[in-house]
């Protein structure tokens, strides 16, 4: 199949785009395809709009895919691809600690995980742990204000009852 990915990549000029779930096996896929594909184009999805909100005959309610999605969501997209970079460092640790996403070693508490997994939901990495965060944040282009928003987006999603402080 890899040599197949190779053919197509090469036939068409502007390389593969990848729409792939956005979940712990579809970050794991878009990383090894990019790795044996270079030049690849990558599109993600959030993942609160690519989950089941029912249970089928083939999925569970709560089911992330990108087969759960509005077509207008996946369209929206595909229209914002990013190629990766390897290579690029523009975040650091100290941004993830300042945004209240790692913690200090040996820190417990603060809601870190939860924000972080909803960040990561929000910009559609599936569950990252800090390190895994940093690495695709820089890797795949994210800006700051696109972190800041998940962010916002996270912080309203907490609502007024204190449901963050129970998820963790």
């Amino acid at each position: 199949m890899q040599a197949e990915l190779a053919v197509a990549a090469q036939r068409y000029r502007g390389g593969l785009l990848l729409l792939l779930d956005p979940d712990v096996a579809g970050r794991q896929a878009r990383r090894t395809l990019d790795d044996r594909l270079p030049g690849c184009l990558h599109a993600f999805l959030p993942s609160p709009l690519a989950t089941a909100a029912a249970a089928t005959k083939h999925h569970d309610q709560g089911n992330v895919g990108v087969e759960h999605a509005a077509a207008a969501t996946i369209r929206a997209a595909l229209a914002a691809p990013r190629r990766s970079d390897p290579q690029r460092q523009l975040f650091e640790r100290h941004h993830l600690l300042s945004w209240g996403l790692v913690a200090e070693l040996h820190a417990r508490g603060g809601n870190v995980a939860w924000r972080r997994s909803q960040v990561c939901a929000y910009l559609g990495l599936g569950e990252c742990d800090g390190k895994q965060l940093l690495r695709q944040l820089n890797r795949y282009g994210f800006t700051r204000q696109e972190v800041e928003r998940a962010l916002e987006w996270a912080e309203r999603s907490v609502g007024s009852d204190g449901a963050a402080q129970q998820r963790q």
